[in-house]
Formats: C-alpha cells, structure tokens, sequence
C-alpha cells in the first residue's frame, strides 16, 4: 500500500515538474498561430493543446475559436438548400447569414449580432453556451486571360497550393499570377448554431441536459469531418481562419452568388478528383471573446470534445 502510494506521489511530483516543459514545448508548436492554422499544420497536436493550453493559441480572445473541418458530397450542388432543409427540421434555433464581402470580418460582426439579438430577445438574460457557427464560403476563382476567356478555375486538393489557399484569385493578362478580389465580394454563410434554445429563440434547456443537446446539435456536423486541403481555404483578407470551400451554380444575374467549383476528394475512389465535394469550418463562438464575454450565463460553461479528422 506504502509503496503504490508513493508511486503515485512521485507521479504527481514528475508532471508537476513536466508541465512548464509541456507549456513551452506546445507553446512553441503554436508560435503565434491561430487555431484554425495549427489544426492544419500540426493535427496531431491540435487536440492536446485545444484541451490543455487553450491560451497558446493566439486567437485566444477572438470571437471565433475553431473546431474542426467538414467535408460533405455534392454533387448537385444543393449544399445551400439542403442546409435550408436542415435548419427547418431540427428542434433548436438556427441563424443563418449571408454576406458578400472582401473582409471575413463583416461575417464575424454578423455573428456577434446574431449572439447580441438572442440576449435582448431574452430580456437581456445571458446566453445559454455554447453556441457554435458553421462558416462556409465560396471561392472566387476565374481565369480571365485572352487565350482562356471567362473560365472558372476549378479547385482541387493538389491546386490549390499554388494559389496559397487564398478567398479569390482573379487571372488576368496583365497580372496573371496576382491576386484581386471580386467586386461583389466573396459569398460566405454562417450557421449559427444554439443548441440551448428552441426554434423561438427562448431557452429551452436545463444545465442537466446540457451535454445531450449539445451532442444533437453536432453530430451531424462531425460525423462528416476531414482534413482535406480544401479545408485550408482561408477566409477573406486573413491567414488566421478558414472558411472552406463551398459549390454554387451561379444564379443569372443574381451577382451574389457565382458559379464556384470545388472537388474532392471525398473517397479514395475518386482519383480522378471528379466529384464535387463542399467544405466548411466549424467554430465554437468565444463565450470570453470581449464584446460578449458580459452576455454570457458561465453557468453554462462547457468543455467541447476535440475532434480528430477521419481523413
């Protein structure tokens, strides 16, 4: 008994001693990155410093801290209406956004309303956490050279590298490898995720079922996770997150929304890289972040279980 006691006190004593180094050592695997980055560049460590050493990463107090990647098939270019479907069946409230900018933080600001109009619609109780948003966005990729014309460049995991995983990119024959950004703006969208409220936008959830909802809210989401190189699209006018790779048609002369086309692969069949795969990144909003911290009820704090991409 006396000596698996001590075992243990000298275990103890030793990750005492250990956790500075591990601190560090994380720290420097971080080194200023957001966690969308290091999630991209260091997988493997991206869930150990998430539950850890959340305050390694350097988006520690932005509104937006990611989670993961997801990749789902698309091959008739139907992501935004079956998305639309979605939101209709389920039980908890959903705010879906829509913004056609060059600055992925007009989409950030959008979603901090959407957080800010729950709270006053609840008579200024405090938001139940955690609230998740699902940011997709669709690449605006067009080839515009004389000997080519008004082609959309398709994007594919082993293309995309050379544009640097940029929002837009535009060919022209006077600036062929630059990039410009389109005039409209890049479409995104945001799913604003309250597992904690019904469809009203009034909370329907006690502390004790917490966790249950939550998972609902989710599964469908990270069941369809990945680590695909699409995944590493960054958003407009940042190199600290993503925003995926979403499929549109183009709607006539609905500006908007332009044909974009993004490829999979969505299985290890598909060498060719034919088939239509949409992605899009899941954030949890930062219940810490400044502008919001005052809104939300820290009785409801909550530890999301890290996700491992499955491919």
């Amino acid at each position: 008994m006396v000596n698996r006691f001590g075992a243990i006190v000298l275990a103890v004593l030793a990750m005492a001693l250990l956790w500075p180094q591990q601190q560090e050592h994380f720290s420097t695997l971080v080194s200023g990155n957001t966690g969308a980055v290091v999630a991209m560049t260091q997988p493997s460590a991206f869930c150990t410093i998430s539950k850890d050493f959340p305050d390694a990463f350097s988006d520690k107090k932005s509104l937006l801290l990611y989670r993961t990647c997801m990749g789902s098939k698309d091959p008739q270019v139907d992501h935004l209406a079956r998305m639309a479907n979605y939101v209709r069946e389920v039980s908890y409230y959903t705010d879906t956004i829509e913004v056609n900018s060059n600055e992925f933080n007009d989409l950030v600001a959008a979603i901090e309303v959407s957080v800010k109009r729950v709270y006053d619609t609840n008579g200024y109780q405090r938001v139940r956490g955690p609230v998740y948003a699902l940011v997709y966005q669709a690449p605006y990729y067009r080839d515009l050279r004389a000997d080519v014309g008004d082609h959309v460049v398709h994007l594919q995991p082993f293309n995309i590298g050379e544009y640097q995983y940029r929002s837009s990119s535009i060919l022209r024959d006077d600036l062929a490898t630059g990039e410009s950004a389109p005039a409209q703006g890049v479409y995104m969208v945001a799913y604003v995720l309250f597992p904690m409220y019904d469809k009203s936008m009034k909370a329907q959830t006690p502390p004790a079922l917490q966790s249950s909802a939550v998972n609902r809210c989710l599964a469908m989401f990270l069941s369809q996770n990945t680590s695909e190189h699409l995944c590493r699209m960054r958003c407009p006018n940042t190199r600290d997150f993503t925003c995926g790779c979403l499929n549109l048609v183009g709607e006539g002369d609905d500006k908007a929304k332009y044909a974009t086309v993004c490829l999979g692969p969505s299985a290890k069949k598909d060498r060719q890289k034919i088939e239509r795969v949409t992605y899009g990144s899941m954030y949890r909003v930062n219940e810490l972040a400044i502008n919001v911290a005052q809104l939300f009820d820290p009785a409801f704090a909550y530890t999301d279980a890290c996700t491992t991409p499955k491919r």
